[in-house]
């Protein structure tokens, strides 16, 4: 087949190829706009100063027993408490923590 027959071909069939996409690129946009916003964060960081070169295996498990610290220390009962308060929510402590 030569070249002008594909153009023969696509000339004739391409409304079909445009309008299959059209309706495709449609469809997921109103299926998507339709489906309900969900956010979700995570991090997680090392709180402490920059670690140096000179590395030993203690100032690691220090750094670890550190974050593990202030991880426990932000799931207390008493600073959820504050975070209702000061945010006025209506959830218990136990749906925060």
């Amino acid at each position: 087949m030569e070249l002008k027959n594909y153009f023969a071909i696509l000339r004739r069939w391409g409304w079909i190829m445009l309008l299959c996409t059209a309706l495709a690129g449609i469809t997921g946009y109103l299926y998507t706009s339709s489906q309900p916003s969900v956010y979700q964060s995570r991090s997680r960081y090392l709180i402490g100063p920059a670690l140096d070169p000179n590395v030993n295996r203690s100032d690691i498990q220090t750094s670890s027993q550190i974050g593990q610290t202030y991880d426990e220390l932000s799931t207390s009962r008493p600073v959820l408490e504050a975070v209702i308060a000061k945010l006025k929510l209506e959830r218990g402590t136990k749906t925060l923590g």
